[in-house]
């Protein structure tokens, strides 16, 4: 039987990826934290149930997308308006090109938000250079049902962001 995997060591590489799935989940800076730690929270108490049938990664993102529908179902129950978009900024030498590269993601992660479900979850999973096998593995989907979801969702991404910048 083989070893499993470190799972503080996993959750550190796997971070960025989290918090992608959340900024595509949600708007609200502070909310879309809460989210993160939820995910988080999950994925430790979790842990012990991992069997290997799949990739750590995987079965991570597994819950973190679980744990983000979970989030949106909430969301919708109290009606809550999502109303700031903010991603920080790491690059502080070149404030114009920040804010012009920061008004760009959240255009992208604005049109993202408003893709179904599925798509949503595929497009932030294809974000973190999942394949298909993989997101299959997190969905559910079959492999030739997530390559056309998949493309119908980029297609998708790409008329909103075409309509946002014709505007």
């Amino acid at each position: 039987m083989s070893e499993q995997p470190n799972i503080e060591q996993l959750i550190t590489l796997h971070y960025p990826a989290l918090q992608r799935i959340a900024a595509s989940y949600e708007a609200n800076h502070a909310l879309r934290e809460e989210l993160v730690q939820d995910m988080l929270e999950s994925i430790w108490l979790s842990w012990k149930n991992f069997r290997g049938d799949s990739s750590a990664k995987t079965y991570i993102l597994r819950i973190a997308h679980y744990r983000a529908a979970r989030h949106i179902e909430k969301q919708i129950k109290r009606q809550e308006s999502n109303v700031t978009e903010t991603v920080e900024s790491v690059d502080r030498q070149h404030p114009e090109h920040n804010a012009e590269q920061q008004q760009q993601i959240n255009h992208l992660l604005s049109a993202i938000r408003k893709l179904p479900m599925v798509q949503k979850q595929l497009i932030t999973m294809s974000f973190d250079g999942l394949s298909y096998r993989e997101m299959s593995e997190v969905t559910g989907l079959s492999s030739s049902h997530v390559g056309v979801s998949l493309n119908r969702a980029k297609a998708s991404l790409k008329k909103l962001l075409e309509h946002h910048y014709a505007k």
